[in-house]
């Protein structure tokens, strides 16, 4: 799933916020794993086994920036202005209990 290396206070917020459009809830996709962790543990339903950043990451934006679909376009953009520092991709192993 999308999400951050870590969660995001201060005067990176409004980078990320710009790059979602000002969509709060676009914004509020994006969480640390740590952060993921501690939301599907708040059940006690899941057993969280695994959490990592996938190594697909770089690979995988370097596509989409190729792929010169405006969305693409725009994204590359910002990542010139270092968003991509701030993000990641967020796998996790889970089990229901």
């Amino acid at each position: 799933m999308p999400g951050l290396k870590e969660e995001i206070h201060g005067s990176e917020q409004p980078l990320i916020m710009e790059w979602a459009n000002g969509e709060e809830n676009e914004y509020e996709l994006f969480h640390s794993k740590e952060w993921w962790r501690n939301h599907f543990g708040k059940t006690g339903e899941f057993e969280i086994e695994m959490a990592f950043d996938l190594d697909s990451f770089d690979i995988a934006w370097e596509e989409w920036f190729l792929s010169d679909h405006p969305f693409a376009v725009r994204d590359k953009e910002y990542f010139e202005k270092g968003i991509g520092k701030y993000l990641s991709l967020v796998g996790f192993v889970i089990r229901k209990k």
